[in-house]
């Protein structure tokens, strides 16, 4: 039970890589419109358009692949196997973030920062404002979203997509019947502000209808707050948790709570319903 809220204008533009400048013919990301490589390396670009098979769609010198929306995606090396070769996409959003906001990520390793990158490099790009999933993709058939919960620090104009972590320290698994596991494609790429609301009604009492408080874990992480206690309108400590933003009304000793204004402490914060 939370009021949550997402706005309609997606700003990352053509996050769908179906507006190009040209077909791909080799592996240049130059060739979607808005999108770039920040370093030396060099990202791959795949759509129906493209006359060389390698680069084509489905079909392609990477794997096989049908876009989850549209006619194209990208395609980067996420993982050098020991050389630390990384390969990046970079966009510019359509407008800044705004300081303090809350911003839905949808899709692996993200950065965000407050200018474009372009450095000499083909190794990992150390960046220091990166959200990071620690979980594995490892679906070879089907697409696999991923998605992050950004608080903004503000003016931040630029997305990075990639992996941010050194060869040595990138959690790996080994795909059967497959070559290239350090290889991923990436498709519709979404940057959207959320409105979120903490709940101001709560009724646990079994009739189906609001008898859980629930908060979202991955906004309770982006706003810094990693503990909940709830007390009674008393000061009495009814609940706490440091794994989950969910309670069934229960005190700590198991027993029904009565009704009443409760004071949510979250760790180095404070909301009061």
């Amino acid at each position: 039970m939370y009021l949550y809220s997402r706005a309609q204008q997606n700003l990352v533009p053509n996050g769908s890589f179906e507006d190009t400048v040209h077909c791909p013919q080799g592996a240049d990301i130059y060739n979607v419109k808005y999108f770039s490589s920040p370093t030396d390396a060099t990202p791959d670009y795949f759509n129906v358009c493209s006359l060389p098979i390698s680069f084509g769609v489905p079909e392609n010198n990477s794997g096989h692949r049908i876009p989850h929306t549209g006619n194209a995606y990208a395609g980067i090396v996420a993982y050098g196997s020991g050389t630390d070769y990384k390969e990046y996409i970079q966009t510019s959003l359509i407008t800044s973030l705004k300081k303090g906001a809350l911003y839905e990520i949808e899709y692996y390793g993200i950065c965000f920062s407050q200018a474009t990158t372009s450095i000499s490099i083909l190794t990992t790009l150390n960046e220091t404002n990166v959200l990071t999933s620690k979980k594995i993709i490892s679906d070879t058939l089907n697409w696999t979203k991923v998605n992050f919960v950004y608080a903004a620090e503000g003016n931040e104009n630029y997305l990075i997509i990639g992996n941010f972590q050194a060869d040595s320290q990138t959690d790996t698994t080994t795909l059967s019947n497959q070559s290239g596991e350090n290889y991923y494609y990436i498709d519709d790429i979404s940057v959207t502000e959320i409105n979120y609301q903490f709940p101001n009604v709560f009724t646990p009492n079994a009739d189906g209808a609001n008898d859980v408080f629930s908060l979202d874990s991955n906004i309770m992480g982006a706003i810094g707050a990693r503990e909940l206690t709830i007390y009674n309108r008393w000061g009495i400590h009814i609940f706490d948790s440091s794994i989950k933003y969910s309670w069934d009304g229960r005190t700590t000793s198991g027993e029904p709570c009565s009704d009443g204004g409760l004071l949510l402490h979250f760790k180095n914060r404070n909301r009061t319903l």
